[in-house]
């Protein structure tokens, strides 16, 4: 059975290589933690999380969806008082990558959430659209 240590091993046959992959990690935490207080940084997190969690950053990535619940509305990450569609598609994204790893209860109760917000707020006549805004509560 494959494990984490030996995927990686697969990957970096080099040890520069390696290093490098592991300080543009680092870079990035870095950067995406100090970036937890904006509502954005949630708009790309299913083209982040696979590679924290290749990385063994776990307990992060959950860090990191847990705390998306201070700009949620119904389960969806809004923008002032907007929702936007594709970036909630990209937040539902990630989080279902996280819990394809490690079928954590507490982040699939928020994808559930998130689900059902999406259906409720974001569709009409069939079709998704753009936005929602908040204060108007209009599509």
């Amino acid at each position: 059975m494959e494990t984490l240590k030996t995927k990686k091993k697969m990957f970096f046959n080099d040890a520069f290589l390696e290093k490098k992959a592991l300080e543009i990690v680092r870079f990035f935490k870095a950067e995406f933690v100090d970036a937890l207080n904006r509502p954005a940084a949630y708009a790309h997190l299913d083209d982040i999380v696979p590679y924290l969690l290749y990385f063994g950053e776990r307990d992060l990535v959950k860090q990191i969806i847990m705390q998306s619940k201070v700009f949620s509305f119904r389960g969806l990450i809004h923008y002032g008082d907007r929702i936007i569609s594709y970036q909630n598609d990209e937040f539902l994204g990630g989080m279902v990558a996280y819990y394809e790893q490690t079928k954590d209860n507490d982040v699939y109760g928020l994808i559930k959430q998130t689900a059902r917000g999406i259906g409720q707020l974001l569709f009409r006549d069939g079709f998704m659209v753009t936005a929602y805004d908040i204060r108007k509560e209009k599509k």
